[in-house]
């Protein structure tokens, strides 16, 4: 049974199995196929990282009080390509204890620490069951050099700096972000 060829022109076909990487740090190099634009710096052409899983999200407020997710929906699903992380996941609040402050959820990896604020990102989220401010109103930031993203609402006017205490039990949330490490 044929299971590797290597054409005359170059071409590797895997035809059964996986090819795999034997050495930590070692990947695809892209570097000779690289297309680089005007003022551009190439940092890496190599692709040496993979994976997909799932992460245990936690909530936690900025100031004080507790949030508690529900055990029952508190998985959040990521794919880490190289540097680039996405997340996606649906939580709902179990229980409430006097919160207060920014409202945070837990990520998988900690965001990247890059000049002029590159490790930044935003996403999108929605909510429902909130106490008096409308679902439409939040959004999501991702700090650089940081482990979970801020989640921030508005009431009509101005930023809400105590987005916890907008939580409820059976308050539900889904975010999407994607972000760099």
């Amino acid at each position: 049974t044929q299971r590797l060829t290597i054409a005359a022109a170059g071409d590797v076909t895997v035809s059964t199995g996986n090819l795999v990487i034997g050495t930590a740090g070692k990947g695809i190099d892209f570097s000779n196929a690289a297309d680089t634009a005007t003022g551009e710096t190439v940092s890496s052409s190599l692709l040496d990282d993979y994976e997909e899983g799932t992460w245990t999200a936690a909530l936690t407020c900025g100031a004080s009080g507790t949030i508690t997710i529900s055990t029952s929906m508190d998985t959040g699903y990521y794919t880490k390509i190289g540097r680039v992380v996405h997340v996606t996941g649906r939580f709902n609040v179990g229980a409430i204890s006097s919160p207060a402050g920014t409202l945070r959820i837990s990520l998988p990896f900690t965001s990247a620490n890059l000049a002029e604020s590159g490790g930044d990102a935003s996403g999108s989220i929605s909510m429902s069951g909130l106490v008096s401010l409308p679902a439409s109103d939040a959004w999501l930031i991702v700090p650089q050099n940081a482990a979970y993203l801020d989640i921030y609402m508005a009431d009509g006017t101005d930023v809400a700096a105590d987005s916890a205490q907008q939580c409820d039990t059976g308050t539900s949330m889904r975010i999407n972000v994607t972000y760099m490490v």
